[in-house]
């Protein structure tokens, strides 16, 4: 069984150092690391090509893709290399020695390994609590097996990019990541549409710490003039998800956006900056990621 670990960062390189060294320290050694770096400023490339490493294979890519295109692209070379599993992790990711190991001998893994879509971990925060921002979403239908202990397994429909280990054959049917969100949602997205052919299941004997800064989602009352650019990301990506979802989602988009400016209105977010969200979401009724979508020319091991 072939496992390659992807890792995206972007101009953190004292992070990624201690990420790689975690992957590297794993009881259940990777056979690969590719570490995908969007056009980092901070040194980052010259550390990744002075690397004296055969596991670790450096993608450089000529510009800033944001998350979604750095998962993009490094899950699509680890499928092309042929791994059977890939483990996708941030560079603000710390791995705990034995969470691959925990991940792939978790009882549904042992019994199900061909039909699992994904696995993924329990994500901490610096403090040991549960990360907010990486919290999975329980499956909506088999809410019981969620809610109920299986072995220390737990069915869910969605995860973050934090710890998931995807199987290839859900990668073959439905494809890569759309690169085009660039950041928040691909995540959420990718996930729950594995989780439509495939059952995606919560480890929470694997954990992982997720290095943020505050343990928070997002939060519109965070929002300056120089972290906007994120959150107008967030509107475009939310309205064309919920759009592109069913037939009726368009409602649901505009509900959405009609609650996103009432709540900057509320905590006095400047005019200027109400107009720039409201922009982006309508933009969002006009991006449809699903024709984005791309999926593997060949389907052979």
């Amino acid at each position: 069984m072939k496992i390659i670990c992807v890792i995206v960062t972007y101009n953190r390189l004292l992070l990624l150092k201690t990420a790689i060294q975690a992957v590297l320290n794993q009881t259940r050694p990777v056979d690969e690391i590719i570490v995908v770096d969007n056009l980092s400023k901070d040194g980052t490339r010259a550390y990744l090509k002075n690397l004296e490493n055969d596991r670790i294979r450096p993608r450089l890519l000529d510009e800033n893709s944001g998350g979604a295109g750095g998962f993009y692209h490094g899950i699509k070379q680890a499928f092309e290399e042929g791994a059977d599993w890939i483990w996708i992790m941030d560079d603000d990711s710390l791995p705990k020695d034995d969470a691959l190991e925990r991940l792939i001998t978790c009882p549904v893994f042992k019994a199900k390994e061909q039909e699992i879509g994904f696995l993924a971990s329990r994500v901490n925060w610096t403090d040991g609590n549960k990360c907010i921002m990486n919290s999975p979403l329980p499956n909506q239908v088999y809410w019981d097996w969620y809610l109920t202990d299986h072995n220390g397994c737990f069915q869910i429909d969605r995860c973050s990019f934090v710890s998931m280990l995807i199987n290839r054959k859900a990668i073959q049917r439905l494809g890569y990541p759309v690169k085009e969100f660039f950041i928040w949602l691909d995540d959420w997205e990718y996930s729950g549409r594995i989780t439509a052919h495939f059952p995606g299941f919560y480890i929470p004997d694997s954990q992982v710490i997720h290095q943020l800064p505050e343990n928070k989602g997002v939060d519109y009352a965070d929002i300056t003039d120089q972290n906007l650019w994120k959150f107008l990301y967030e509107a475009r990506n939310q309205v064309a998800y919920l759009t592109y979802q069913s037939g009726l989602g368009i409602f649901d988009a505009l509900l959405f956006l009609v609650r996103r400016i009432i709540l900057m209105n509320r905590l006095k977010k400047s005019f200027a900056q109400q107009f720039k969200i409201l922009y982006s979401g309508l933009q969002g009724f006009f991006f449809n990621y699903k024709k984005r979508i791309e999926i593997p020319e060949s389907r052979d091991h």
